[in-house]
This record gives C-alpha cells, structure tokens and sequence, in this order.
C-alpha cells in the first residue's frame, strides 16, 4: 500500500455525481496529489410516497463501478455509515457487495471504519480487509476525542480484531464542523492528543479533516460576494508550520459542503433552490447566490460567473482547473448554465485544484 505524508491532501466527498465528476477532470498533478474519502449516501427518499425510491438491493451495486469510472484504479477510501444499518438480499451488508464489486474491478479500495460502528459493519468489513490486504481507514469522530484514555483503548480493541498492525491503518481524526472561535481550543486539543496518543508514529498515514463551510447559504443576500473563513485550513497550517508534534498530519476538508448539509432530508416539493458559486479562495470560500431558480431560472449561473470573472484577481483563469474553465466560458455565455449537479461540480473541481496548489506551494 502506498503510504503519503502531510504535503497529501485527504478531500471527504459524497459519491455523488457532482463530486464524482470533478474528480474525474482532476489535472494528473492535482490527482497524485490527493487520495479521496467517498461516502455512500444514504438511500435516496421519495417524500410523495414516503418510502426510498430505491431498494438497498437496487441502490448498492454499481457504486463501485461508479467509483472507478471517476478515479481509476488509484487508492480510494470508502465510508458506507451512513447505509450501515441495511442489508441486502443473501444476508449481505452493503460493505460486502461495494467490496466485492471493487476488487473485480481492480479498484484500490480500502474500507473506512470508526469506534461507533454496527457489528455487522465491523464483521464485514474485517472478511474484507482479510481477503483484499489493503488494511483500513479509522475515522474518529471529534466526539470520541473527549476521553483520550478510551480513545487510545478503543483503537486498540478495534485493530486487535481487525487483525491489523497500526502500521496498515490510515488514522483520520475528523472534527466535523468547526467555527472561527474554536480554533484555539481545537489546536491545544488536537496538539495534546497527538502528543499524548500511544504509537502515534506507527500508524500508515495521519490526516486532521474538518470543515467551516457555512451550513446553509440562505442569509446571503442576492448578487453580492460574500466571504466565509476556512477555519480547517487556518488550523492545520498552523499545527505544520509551528511544529512542536510528534508527528504532522495530512490535511483533510469536505471540499464546497458543511459535514451535515442543511438541505439534506428537506422535500424537494418545497424546497426553493437558489442559484449559487462556490469558489474557494486562500483563507476563505466566495459565495455567490442567486436567486431561486423555480421563479428566476438557471441562467442566472452565467451572470454569477460574470461577476467572479470580472473580479479581476479573485479568479484564477481558465488554464487552472475544469471548474475554472466552466466558470470562464459560462461567464461569456459560451456554456453553461447546468444545474445544481454541475454547479457542484463546478465547485468542487477549482476547490481540489486549490487546496493541492496551497499545500505544494505552503510545503514545497
């Protein structure tokens, strides 16, 4: 297994069609650069009938392929939590089947993992990990951070059943959501934990991921660039730069999306979705919002696009990613407007392309 260190770059993505195609448009530079973190999203719902539109047997199988298409035969972590709780036909967990269906395709998948997980998950999971030989991805959550003594125990419980060294295992701390008032607080944290966890050097690779990204967009007024603070990015630079821990780690962020998207379970018989540019700058993120598109129309993108265009420095030109290159020619009315999957698309390709350009040049 390829090991990287904290000049890498850990983006966490939802296996959507959005993050999926940025992924694929990804400059070779950028995509050796960064190893992503996609997670299965939970079964989609039909609100008029009040059930999933989809069986789990029906939405499982094809992920992995999906998957492939997107990123080829690189290493990928893969989180199913939030399908952690079905099962398909044959008694089979969903971890199994997207597994399964990886290794057929010679997809470098490893399966993510944490402290809370069902043991259905942990048992299939572990016939993985025993058959494949990848190790595993550990993901702990900024609620398992509260008592480091159990931390410490609770990892070792976990690869002792695994059967895993911490030397085949990538650690990720994810703190989720962080605001710019708990920065301080997060860096003497995470600094004491990294000082005081056992064997921290031992494991494969160590990422610190959070996000500040706004949870919802709908205060920002209409047609006006609005700036939010990358509070992740600001934490982990310091934490490289000042040194002091025993070991570095790897950047990681959810790209252009809040942990716990606020759009996410709302019906979309109601749901007034507004046109909108998420552009990721040095310390912030630009946002610019239209209005909704039911009454308003998608057009409306092109003249966000116009407006970032004409902003003169803040856009980083055509040449810099696929995003950028939509954003250009959109701003000239010469492609676009797409919809709200090409819009996060659009997004998230300049973000992956910025985020690996900031670190190559903060760390050479």
């Amino acid at each position: 297994m390829t090991m990287f260190d904290h000049k890498h770059y850990v983006p966490i993505l939802k296996a959507r069609m959005g993050e999926l195609g940025a992924l694929t448009e990804l400059h070779l530079e950028a995509k050796g650069s960064l190893t992503p973190m996609l997670s299965i999203p939970a079964l989609p719902w039909d609100f008029e009938k009040e059930e999933p539109t989809k069986s789990i047997d029906e939405y499982i199988p094809g992920f992995a392929t999906k998957i492939h298409r997107a990123w080829g035969d690189g290493l990928v972590f893969i989180e199913l939590a939030e399908v952690d709780g079905e099962i398909l036909q044959g008694d089979r967990h969903p971890a199994t089947v997207v597994f399964d269906e990886a290794e057929g395709l010679g997809l470098s998948a490893v399966p993510v993992l944490g402290l809370q997980r069902s043991p259905r998950y942990l048992q299939s999971a572990r016939e993985v990990i025993k058959k494949q030989k990848r190790g595993a991805c550990i993901r702990v959550d900024n609620s398992d951070l509260e008592n480091p003594g159990a931390l410490s125990n609770g990892l070792n419980e976990l690869i002792t059943y695994l059967g895993l060294q911490r030397a085949e295992c990538d650690l990720i701390f994810d703190l989720k959501f962080v605001m710019p008032e708990t920065r301080g607080p997060l860096m003497f944290a995470m600094n004491t934990i990294l000082s005081l966890l056992p064997g921290i050097e031992a494991w494969r690779t160590l990422t610190l991921a959070a996000s500040s990204f706004p949870d919802s967009m709908m205060n920002i007024p209409s047609f006006t660039f609005h700036e939010a603070p990358r509070v992740e990015w600001d934490i982990w630079t310091s934490m490289v730069t000042k040194g002091g821990i025993p070991r570095l780690p790897t950047f990681g962020d959810y790209a252009i999306s809040n942990p716990s998207p606020s759009g996410e379970g709302i019906d979309p018989r109601i749901m007034r979705m507004s046109a909108n540019l998420r552009y990721t700058l040095d310390r912030t993120w630009l946002l610019l919002k239209g209005r909704n598109v039911r009454d308003h129309g998608y057009e409306q993108f092109n003249e966000l696009c116009r407006r970032l265009v004409d902003a003169g420095d803040l856009f980083k030109g055509p040449q810099f990613s696929w995003g950028d290159k939509y954003i250009h020619d959109a701003a000239a009315n010469a492609g676009g407007p797409g919809n709200a999957t090409v819009w996060r698309k659009v997004g998230t390709s300049h973000h992956l392309a910025q985020v690996t350009h900031q670190i190559a040049t903060l760390l050479g």
